[in-house]
């Protein structure tokens, strides 16, 4: 028994801990994402659906040239898309962009941390109290997930203006058990309900760093980089990138159309 209590003691702590991690990184992760979010949907609907577009088309002009008896086969062709060029990826295949971007696997990212007054350690510590209890993830059906997601977007908005009292009657609102200690009928249901928690919380962490990560240092964050830069001069990176992307796009097509007239 006294081996029990000690493991429970220590899910408990380590519990507290990761709660704690959780909401310092996303804390981060919603500051950088206040910032980014209308700069990465516009890459999204100006330059990734194009993308795409030029990949299948890509895809579909390299199956033509192999059925003439062109050379090379489809997982050796590398895309010439301006975007991919942009950004290096010049050592992934046609087949292995399609199968990221393609397929929806397509990462969102954002970068740097806007120009907020700092957090006080007070609040930092009561939103992480709030992430962890509060954050749809952990919701346990479908009308629970709804319910979170309206209170967690206020959470996060309180979070970025620095309002302490309304994240205060968001918590009260919220009528929550403690997601450190489960209500459980005995030790041993407690000590696995805290194990579960411990592998909820590690994943989640790992998710929301993952992302920060990608926010900083990731695609969308090299474009905003490049599209800052030509900010300073007047110009529009990304509809230059645009107007470049449809060219290529349009030169694909007519290749394409060529080959199935029997011209190419």
């Amino acid at each position: 028994m006294a081996n029990l209590n000690r493991q429970i003691s220590q899910r408990s702590t380590q519990i507290a801990e990761l709660e704690a991690q959780l909401g310092e990184a996303f804390g981060e992760f919603v500051e950088m994402s206040s910032v980014m979010a209308t700069f990465a949907a516009r890459v999204q609907h100006d330059l990734i659906v194009l993308h795409n577009e030029i990949l299948a088309t890509e895809r579909a002009l390299a199956d033509l040239k192999a059925l003439r008896g062109g050379q090379g086969e489809l997982g050796e062709l590398v895309s010439r898309s301006p975007l991919w060029q942009l950004l290096d990826r010049s050592g992934l295949s046609i087949e292995e962009q399609y199968q990221r971007y393609g397929r929806g696997q397509r990462p969102d990212k954002p970068i740097d941390l806007p120009d907020l007054p700092p957090a006080s350690p007070t609040l930092k510590r009561r939103y992480a109290t709030l992430v962890a209890k509060m954050h749809p993830a952990f919701a346990k059906d479908t009308q629970d997930y709804e319910e979170r997601q309206k209170l967690f977007a206020r959470v996060n908005k309180a979070y970025l203006a620095r309002d302490e009292e309304t994240r205060r009657g968001l918590a009260e609102a919220f009528a929550g058990p403690s997601s450190t200690r489960p209500a459980v009928v005995d030790d041993a249901g407690l000590r696995a309900e805290l194990d579960d928690r411990v592998t909820d919380l590690e994943t989640m962490l790992i998710k929301v760093e993952g992302m920060v990560t990608e926010y900083r240092y990731g695609d969308v964050a090299r474009i905003k980089g490049y599209a800052d830069e030509a900010s300073l001069s007047g110009r529009d990176f990304v509809g230059e990138l645009q107007a470049e992307m449809k060219r290529y796009l349009i030169s694909l097509q007519r290749e394409c159309q060529a080959l199935r007239e029997g011209n190419g």
